[in-house]
C-alpha cells in the first residue's frame, strides 16, 4: 500500500471521534469542494476532508528521511451568520472549534507506526462567505520517518 493511503487511513482513524461531535462528513478529499454551487459543497457540513499531498525525500548526508504533508480541509456552515460558521453556536461547532479538535487529535501524535509525530505547520482560511454563512479553513501537518 502506498504511503499516502496508509497516512490518510491513519488520519481518518485518529479523527474518528469528531463524528460523535457533530461532524457530518469525515472522509478523503477527492474534489468535494470543487462543485460549482456552494450549496452542494456545504450540504454535508460540518466536514473534515483529508488528503496526503506531498512526499519529499531530501538527502541528508547518507540518510534519506521522507517528509509527508497531510492537508485537512475543514468547513462549516451556519445560516445565522458567517461569524457563527467560524466561531460556532448552539447549532454548529464552528471552524475554529474543529481546527482545535483536529490539532488535539493529530498534533504531537504518532498516528502512523514507524513515523515521527505529526506537527501542524499552518492553519489558514480558504473560503469565507459571510452572506452564505460559510467558512472553510485548510490545516497542514507534516511528519517524517
Amino acid at each position: 500500500m502506498h504511503e499516502f493511503a496508509v497516512i490518510e487511513d491513519a488520519a481518518l482513524a485518529a479523527l474518528a471521534p469528531l463524528r460523535a461531535e457533530g461532524v457530518k462528513s469525515l472522509d478523503l478529499y477527492v474534489g468535494q469542494m470543487e462543485a460549482e454551487d456552494i450549496g452542494q459543497v456545504t450540504m454535508l457540513f460540518p466536514a473534515v476532508y483529508v488528503v496526503a499531498e506531498t512526499l519529499s525525500m531530501p538527502e541528508n548526508e547518507q540518510v534519506t528521511r521522507p517528509t509527508v504533508t497531510l492537508t485537512l480541509l475543514i468547513g462549516d456552515q451556519n445560516l445565522r451568520s458567517g461569524r457563527a460558521a467560524v466561531r460556532g453556536d448552539g447549532t454548529s461547532p464552528g471552524v475554529y472549534y474543529l481546527l482545535e479538535r483536529c490539532r488535539k487529535l493529530l498534533h504531537g501524535k504518532p498516528i502512523v507506526p514507524g513515523w515521527r509525530t505529526w506537527r501542524v505547520t499552518q492553519e489558514t482560511p480558504l473560503v469565507y462567505a459571510p452572506k452564505k454563512g460559510v467558512c472553510i479553513f485548510g490545516a497542514i501537518y507534516q511528519s517524517r520517518i
